[in-house]
């Protein structure tokens, strides 16, 4: 019941204005019958006296005269009067002398009877009488001169004898229940006008606004960002409606705002060339940008987007196990710290696809933001890298090339005029050949070094000799060393350290790190470069003499497209950060340490080739 009546306004205020009026009605009509009552009490009581008067006047006179046939036939006759039950003349002994029923003739009414009579006072009062209510006026009759003679001296006998009469309370009661039906009648009148006035009134004053308000609302709610009230007046409820307009309109620019900043972010994350994607505590994918959809073949407008990482990154339908893959939330859970890892993904077509992965927590969202990106893109990188520093060192390999080219052409023009003039020496004729021999060996090692230089690192990772990747790649560029005044020192471990890599990566990065110390070298310098095997490691140290690394730049130096060259030449920023790539992808890492104008010291450390054997299996 009550919860049907809590539904709606217009039920509570209905049943809320009844009750108030039924209060108000039931405080009313007992205030009013009581004061009613009362009035009709004292009217009764006035009119009893009255007639007792009018009775005791009649009653003296009767008495004087003697004539008690006639005090008979006045007590009888009053007592046939509508509203009189009784009526009894007493003496002062309380003895019925004269009564409207002859039957109470002759009885004494004692202090049970009728306390009242005892008092020798006037007195109004309610008696019950078997079921019947009587109002009961008592009139006493004064003892005085004219009666000494019958009843004695006045201080002896003070009363001559006392009038009761009965009246009868049924009328009293008829009266008091009319009055009161009728002020009950007149209250519910009065209640039920002000009721339909209050239900008219709050239907169009209150109910037909809130109703506007609360559909408008709704509209809102369901997304009609137009939605406004029309509330004429100006009381609160038109005041309400201009604020509730208001509110509508900052909330639909504001709504607009977010979309337009939500499609601004979203475009920003698209236009991203880096696979990005958004992971909660759940492991379920918020978001996912382009890159990474179509790095993993999925649907381009991202409806086919598995709703957890693991779904989307390997296909799993359960969580992946943080002591078999790297998990970043796993892990960011431990530290706070940024998660860097690679990752074999698994493609919407079931290939594999080799990323790596950094990932970093959103504390206060709870949130997971990872960035990939593709090795197979940093080996293009590294090739197109590795190209235009052949392209650089073309020069150096091209005068390498000509010194034995040069030699070869004189022995065999000397051997050519030797059998034309017909005095050709055998003995003379196989140096020649000898000659022509070792230089045409020169050249094809020359040539070989370049081809393992600017050979595309395929296939898996096999054991490297560091010593002739070193040494080989220093005889490359022994040429351009020479033109930039600088002199090489080679110190090699004679333990012949190997490491387990891809041959022509690690000469990339011998590559990059030689050639990173002559632009740090413009005027001329030393250059020291030493292998060593630490431990289960493999340690390779580039030194330079030149200017060094600024503190603010020793940060930035391994970021992609960073450039700050001693010999202010342009760059384009690709070497350290690709020789730094290819250093983790062999298990290992390459550090920069350098004071300012004391040279810098780059060293690779990679692990050993058996160590690394003996981790994998």
């Amino acid at each position: 019941m009550w919860a049907w009546v809590g539904r709606r306004l217009q039920r509570k205020f209905l049943v809320g204005t009844a009750a108030v009026a039924l209060a108000c009605a039931l405080v009313f009509l007992g205030f009013y019958g009581h004061l009613f009552q009362q009035q009709l009490d004292a009217r009764a009581r006035s009119e009893a006296g009255e007639l007792g008067r009018l009775l005791q006047v009649a009653f003296e006179r009767v008495m004087l005269a003697r004539d008690q046939a006639g005090m008979r036939e006045i007590v009888e006759r009053l007592a046939r009067e509508p509203g009189i039950r009784e009526v009894m003349v007493l003496n002062a002994d309380g003895e019925v002398r004269y009564a409207g029923d002859p039957a109470r003739v002759g009885r004494k009414l004692d202090a049970e009877a009728c306390p009242e009579c005892l008092s020798g006072e006037p007195a109004s009062v309610y008696r019950q009488l078997g079921r019947d209510t009587v109002l009961r006026s008592v009139l006493p009759v004064r003892n005085d001169e004219r009666c000494v003679s019958c009843h004695g001296a006045v201080e002896a006998r003070p009363l001559t004898g006392l009038l009761v009469v009965d009246h009868e309370a049924s009328t009293l009661v008829a009266d008091s229940r009319a009055s009161t039906l009728a002020a009950m009648g007149g209250g519910a009148a009065l209640a039920l006008i002000v009721l339909g006035g209050g239900v008219w009134f709050m239907r169009r004053h209150v109910l037909r606004p809130v109703a506007q308000l609360a559909y408008q609302s709704r509209a809102i709610a369901a997304g009609d960002l137009e939605a406004r009230v029309d509330l004429d007046g100006q009381d609160e409820f038109a005041a309400l409606g201009q604020t509730f307009n208001a509110m509508a309109g900052r909330l639909q620019h504001a709504v607009v705002r977010v979309r337009d900043d939500e499609a601004f972010v979203r475009d920003v994350l698209d236009a991203l060339p880096e696979g990005v994607r958004v992971i909660d505590s759940d492991y379920r994918v918020l978001e996912a940008n382009r890159a990474y959809r179509r790095l993993l073949g999925l649907n381009g407008n991202g409806a086919a987007v598995p709703a957890t990482c693991f779904a989307m990154s390997f296909g799993r339908s359960d969580p992946c196990p943080p002591t078999q893959i790297t998990c970043p939330l796993h892990e960011l859970a431990r530290d706070e710290g940024p998660v860097k890892a690679l990752h074999q993904l698994r493609a919407a077509n079931g290939a594999t696809v080799s990323v790596e992965l950094h990932a970093a927590a959103l504390p206060k969202r709870g949130l997971i933001v990872e960035s990939v990106r593709e090795l197979a893109r940093d080996v293009h990188f590294a090739q197109e890298q590795r190209m235009a520093e052949l392209g650089r060192i073309a020069a150096g390999v091209a005068r390498e090339v000509q010194n034995p080219l040069t030699s070869i052409r004189f022995a065999l023009q000397t051997a050519r005029r030797e059998f034309d003039s017909g005095g050709a020496n055998p003995d003379e004729l196989r140096e020649y050949l000898a000659l022509v021999d070792g230089e045409i060996g020169r050249c094809v090692d020359l040539t070989q070094r370049l081809q393992k230089l600017a050979a595309r690192p395929d296939g898996p990772p096999q054991p490297v000799a560091l010593n002739p990747v070193v040494s080989e790649t220093l005889e490359l560029l022994a040429w351009e060393a020479q033109q930039r005044g600088v002199r090489v020192t080679l110190v090699l471990d004679p333990g012949d350290p190997r490491t387990l890599g891809r041959e022509a990566d690690l000469r990339l990065v011998v590559l990059n790190l030689v050639q990173n110390a002559f632009q740090a070298m413009p005027d001329g310098g030393e250059l020291e470069c030493t292998t060593q095997r630490v431990g289960r490691w493999v340690l390779l140290r580039v030194r330079d003499s030149g200017s060094g690394i600024a503190a603010a730049d020793m940060q930035r130096v391994f970021e992609p497209f960073y450039s700050r060259r001693a010999d202010g030449s342009p760059g384009a920023g690709l070497g350290l950060p690709i020789a730094r790539v290819i250093a983790e992808q062999c298990g290992g890492t390459l550090t920069a340490e350098s004071r300012p104008g004391a040279g810098a010291i780059f060293t690779l450390r990679l692990p050993q080739a058996d160590a690394r054997l003996r981790d994998t299996l």
